[in-house]
């Protein structure tokens, strides 16, 4: 994810996710099977690893594939992995989205929070996000809901122009970030 003028890369954490982290897992919750719950997430734009952990207590037989453009916070989370033992269920992978797109298999779960508005082209990286999920996966995306030239927009719509079904799209008024919840459609 690359610089655009704003003054700032990825991997900075906007402090997002730990704030509202429950919320996030509880939505997922919510629109995905418990048992047997993901196998393989992808965490897009992972940082320093706040989004990875969270998902690796919420789905606690999940591997996450933890993405990011910045090699030190990859070896940040990485090191805190090893630190809390789940070394075997985090790959980390280092990649500038806009630059190409890694190979990172099939995924059931694809979650993204405040990365997206980084990239040059968020539609088509939304596109290799569907193709990237298995069928009936699930992508949720935590992002700025008022577009400023920068930032964001309504991430709904690109979501389904990238062809997923939206099960859910909240707006958080209390920091202005828009939760969209969506699926690739052909099972579950």
């Amino acid at each position: 994810m690359s610089e655009h003028g704003h003054g700032h890369g990825h991997g900075h954490g906007h402090g997002h996710r730990p704030v509202h982290s429950d919320l996030y897992t509880a939505l997922l919750a919510e629109h995905t099977s418990a048992e047997p719950g993901p196998r393989h997430v992808v965490d897009l734009g992972a940082g320093a690893g706040a989004g990875t952990f969270a998902l690796l207590s919420r789905f606690p037989e999940a591997r996450v594939t933890a993405v990011d453009v910045s090699v030190e916070d990859l070896q940040r989370l990485h090191d805190r992995a090893c630190e809390l033992g789940l070394a075997d269920r985090v790959r980390t992978v280092q990649a500038d989205l806009d630059a190409g797109w890694p190979d990172l298999g099939t995924a059931d779960l694809l979650w993204a929070s405040g990365s997206l508005h980084h990239l040059a082209d968020p539609g088509q990286v939304l596109r290799k996000i569907h193709d990237v999920l298995a069928p009936g996966g699930v992508v949720l995306l935590v992002e700025k809901a008022v577009h400023d030239g920068l930032h964001g927009g309504d991430w709904a719509p690109m979501l389904t122009e990238a062809g997923f079904t939206v099960a859910a799209d909240r707006t958080l008024r209390d920091n202005g970030l828009q939760v969209v919840l969506a699926r690739r459609e052909g099972g579950k």
